[in-house]
């Protein structure tokens, strides 16, 4: 975790410094220009994934712009994302500085991405299967559906 933070530091001064520089333990450097900048500013948003561990949101709280739990790690998801902003708030964050997006490991359903949704996500990723072309186009055509539905 020492070196993923520090990591991360780094590329957020890479990101938006005209001349950057770093030093850590692990990661370290000298006035340097890296080109060309991202288009989003500050930076991309870092999704920090993670199972159902306080110290897994903690971090996302201090070192990301968003969590992504793996939703079949949770048992209780009200509970975790209400522990997600009261650290967020303990840490002076507005709660919804930290969009959450849930990771499907299985198939999901109509009925369980609108529930995400009713529970703030603001994405879902759904993991798609390891199959030959008549099983994956059924798949993708039966998420297009979904998605313009939801939209």
């Amino acid at each position: 975790w020492k070196v993923l933070t520090e990591r991360l530091e780094a590329m957020k001064v890479l990101w938006t410094k005209d001349e950057a520089s770093y030093h850590g333990e692990f990661v370290n450097f000298d006035r340097i220009w890296s080109y060309p900048k991202p288009i989003t500013k500050p930076h991309p948003q870092i999704l920090l994934g993670s199972l159902n561990s306080p110290l897994g949101r903690q971090r996302a709280v201090d070192l990301c712009d968003g969590w992504i739990p793996v939703e079949t790690a949770i048992a209780d998801m009200p509970a975790s994302i209400a522990d997600l902003h009261e650290r967020a708030r303990a840490a002076g964050r507005d709660p919804a500085s930290l969009p959450i997006s849930f990771f499907c490991v299985h198939a999901a359903g109509m009925e369980r991405l609108e529930r995400y949704r009713s529970l703030g996500a603001v994405r879902t990723v759904v993991r798609a299967p390891t199959a030959d072309r008549d099983q994956i186009l059924p798949f993708f055509d039966r998420y297009a559906e979904i998605a313009r539905k939801l939209a």
